[in-house]
């Protein structure tokens, strides 16, 4: 079977550490003599693996395992757990995409978009029964506590 880009970039991350896309891309072209490798199409895939690059967003359908280390401008496999790549993106001030999510210490975090939209994390959704359609009110509590729960609108005719 023939392995994705993803799967070659993983591959070379996983044996090289901390790299350079140069130094993916001549980790691949070694290993993967019969492939011709693009610069241009794998520096967009290598971004697109990235979960914090600035541009990662641009790529929705690749898989994000890479860690962009801004200050190197290398990147690395990311931490299975979520809780150094949330104090690394609180630490450097990674800027989060529309849609992405991350925790920080145990709560979910998400950006609101331009258009006051935001992607409700999925833990929450589950959590809360919230599926696909339903219609959710916005109530803010004599605390000043924002509250969200599935509306029940009613229907009369006359």
């Amino acid at each position: 079977m023939r392995k994705t880009h993803a799967d070659k970039i993983r591959e070379a991350v996983t044996d090289l550490g901390l790299a350079s896309p140069r130094e993916i891309m001549d980790w691949i072209r070694k290993h993967y003599p019969e492939d011709k490798v693009n610069p241009l199409s794998y520096r967009s895939d290598i971004i697109g693996c990235s979960k914090n690059h600035s541009s990662t967003g641009h790529y929705p359908s690749m898989p994000k395992f890479l860690w962009f280390e801004e200050d190197t401008k290398k990147y690395r496999l990311a931490q299975t757990h979520e809780a150094t790549s949330q104090i690394e993106t609180k630490r450097k001030g990674t800027r989060l995409t529309e849609n992405e999510q991350i925790c920080i210490d145990g709560i979910p975090v998400t950006k609101l978009s331009v258009t006051g939209q935001i992607l409700i994390p999925v833990t929450i959704r589950e959590k809360m029964g919230f599926q696909s359609g339903d219609m959710l009110a916005f109530i803010i509590n004599e605390k000043g506590i924002l509250e969200v729960r599935k509306a029940r609108i009613k229907l009369e005719f006359k």
